[in-house]
C-alpha cells in the first residue's frame, strides 16, 4: 500500500511540473523575467564560450534587461555554488547581430492537460488492479457476481406507440 502511494504522488508530481514549449519571439516585444532560448551566431558563441564553460550556440536563461539596442540573458553555468545547491549564473548581452533566434518559453495547457489525465488513467487502472478482488465484484448480501448480470446499457423501441 505504502509503494503504491509513493508511486501515486510521484506520477501527480510529474504531471503537475507541466509541459513548456518554446515559440519565436521578436527581440522587441520579449518580456522580461521571462525563460527565453537564444540561438547566437558562431562569433558570439565563440566569444562567451570561456565565461560559459562551455561552447554553445544555443543559451537557455531568463531575460533580465532589454533596451532598443540589446538583450541581457541571465544564463546558468554549468556546476554548481560556493554551497553546492544553486548553480552560478552570468549575463550575457546579445545585440541584434548576434542573434540568429530568440524564443520565449511557455505553458502548453493541452499538453499538460493530457500527462495529467494519462497520469490520472494510470493511477486509477492500477488502482483498481492492486485492490481489486473478487469480493469487490460481489453484491452484498445476496452472493450473486455482478460480473454474471447482464444489464442492458440503452433500450430500443421498434414500431408501435
Amino acid at each position: 500500500m505504502k509503494q503504491g502511494v509513493t508511486l501515486a504522488a510521484s506520477l501527480f508530481s510529474f504531471a503537475l511540473s507541466g509541459c513548456y514549449q518554446y515559440y519565436a519571439v521578436n527581440p522587441a516585444d520579449a518580456v522580461l523575467d521571462t525563460r527565453v532560448r537564444a540561438t547566437v551566431t558562431a562569433e558570439k558563441a565563440a566569444e562567451v564560450a570561456p565565461a560559459l564553460n562551455n561552447v554553445t550556440r544555443t543559451l537557455m536563461g531568463t531575460l533580465v534587461d532589454r533596451d532598443g539596442q540589446s538583450l541581457m540573458i541571465e544564463v546558468p553555468l554549468l556546476g554548481t555554488g560556493v554551497d553546492g545547491t544553486d548553480p552560478l549564473h552570468t549575463r550575457v548581452e546579445l545585440a541584434p547581430a548576434d542573434l540568429v533566434s530568440l524564443e520565449s518559453r511557455t505553458l502548453s495547457k493541452w499538453r499538460t492537460a493530457t500527462v495529467v489525465v494519462a497520469v490520472v488513467a494510470a493511477v486509477g487502472a492500477g488502482w483498481t488492479v492492486v485492490n481489486g478482488s473478487s469480493r469487490a465484484r460481489e453484491r452484498p448480501g445476496t452472493g450473486i457476481d455482478n460480473a454474471r448480470i447482464l444489464r442492458p446499457v440503452f433500450s430500443l423501441k421498434l414500431g408501435g406507440k
